[in-house]
């Protein structure tokens, strides 16, 4: 069974950082339909969401 944890003062930075992620997955995910391709720009777009995502999920983690 899961935990819930409240975020408090915390939850404005964290809603908004996924938020964003959420924002570059949409434009990265509108450029490959748009081209049928995935380039370096979308590779490394792709990395940095989930370098964003696990420093998130390891601030969750560590603080709540």
């Amino acid at each position: 069974m899961l935990t819930q944890r409240f975020l408090g003062s915390n939850q404005d930075f964290i809603v908004s950082l996924l938020r964003s992620q959420v924002k570059e997955l949409s434009r990265l995910l509108n450029s490959i339909e748009e081209t049928n391709a995935i380039d370096e720009h979308i590779s490394a777009g792709l990395r940095q969401i989930e370098i964003n995502l696990r420093g998130l999920r390891k601030l969750c983690s560590d603080h709540y």
